[in-house]
């Protein structure tokens, strides 16, 4: 599977480190670009097999997946510039951007034909970059298979559930926390699916701290947060 990033910030960077420590996708598979090249060259130095560019129609041609890592405001720029040239039936497209829900992303794909690619509204956080992180995500226009495909893929850099969507709006955290129990547990064990995602979040926080020392891995805060 081929991956392209667009955006290495914080958000683009996390993912790009912790695919690239995973076994599933090649590094020599993974393409990121962004506008400067001071961060592109920051990983490139961390992982030389990496590709790199500072052309995001570069970075998609041939990716299989195309994981959008940028601010919420630059979501509809950044598609403009792509979606001439990608392939709605070989390419599916996952956006971090906070608050950009399927809809709305799918109303900036749209050609005029009728056909969009699979869809993923992703929340991750940067703990994926040691391979502790907890993603959430969404689908529409998927199948199945790429389903399981995104969530092995997350998965090896921490744990990922699929979940509705209307649990990752704007409410917060909170009410995703007690549905996705609920959910998960109908039987009513929200106590022990509460007690497994805090484990998840408190191995990933012991784990950043390990690799970061005061707040920080190679120089950058390991924080949730978008690309930059």
């Amino acid at each position: 599977m081929k991956i392209a990033i667009i955006g290495a910030g914080n958000m683009g960077g996390a993912v790009a480190r912790g695919l690239a420590k995973g076994s599933l996708v090649k590094t020599s598979d993974i393409t990121v670009s962004n506008p400067s090249r001071g961060k592109l060259e920051v990983l490139k130095v961390e992982f030389p097999e990496l590709n790199i560019t500072c052309e995001n129609s570069q970075a998609v041609t041939g990716a299989d997946v195309v994981i959008l890592a940028v601010k919420p405001w630059k979501i509809q720029e950044v598609i403009e510039e792509i979606k001439g040239g990608l392939d709605y039936d070989n390419q599916a497209i996952a956006s971090m951007a906070g608050g950009i829900g399927t809809a709305q992303l799918c109303t900036y794909l749209d050609r005029g034909d009728g056909e969009y690619p699979g869809v993923y509204y992703l929340i991750p956080n940067t703990a994926i970059a040691v391979m502790s992180g907890m993603t959430f995500m969404t689908s529409v226009c998927s199948t199945p298979e790429l389903d399981a495909q995104m969530l092995a893929m997350f998965k090896e850099m921490g744990d990922a559930m699929l979940v509705e969507e209307r649990l990752m709006d704007g409410n917060g955290f909170g009410f995703l926390w007690h549905s996705l129990c609920d959910a998960l547990h109908p039987c009513g064990y929200r106590r022990w699916c509460g007690i497994g995602l805090l484990c998840q979040g408190c191995a990933a926080r012991h784990h950043a701290d390990h690799e970061r020392g005061r707040g920080f891995v190679n120089g950058r805060r390991l924080a949730s947060g978008n690309g930059d």
